[in-house]
């Protein structure tokens, strides 16, 4: 482990590292907004495109202003968000499992 650790210090200098750009937490969040506040406006008016979703209007392919993958990735994203928020639940009620077989003993 210090072998690596010299090696990854010694080697620093010829690193390639790109300054960030943007957050993917507000990118998730104007992909939302922008599918919400498309859902309104699709209530409004009927489109001369059929488009599956309000998700796919955000796209720039359809006129909107968010790249295709990336309305793609929030798409994949929400139909994920379910399994791992069944996650939470099954490892509460597991957690409760275990304190189930605890008796209580008198003292007295």
């Amino acid at each position: 482990m210090s072998v690596a650790l010299v090696i990854f210090t010694l080697g620093r200098s010829r690193y390639i590292t790109f300054p960030p750009v943007g957050s993917f937490l507000v990118d998730t969040c104007k992909v939302i907004w922008f599918a919400l506040t498309n859902l309104l406006k699709c209530r409004r008016r009927v489109s001369e495109v059929p488009v599956a979703s309000c998700f796919d209007r955000t796209k720039k392919t359809f006129g909107g202003p968010i790249p295709d993958m990336q309305v793609e990735d929030v798409k994949l994203l929400l139909k994920l968000l379910p399994v791992f928020l069944s996650f939470i639940i099954y490892w509460t009620v597991y957690a409760q499992v275990g304190a189930l077989y605890y008796i209580p003993v008198d003292t007295d």
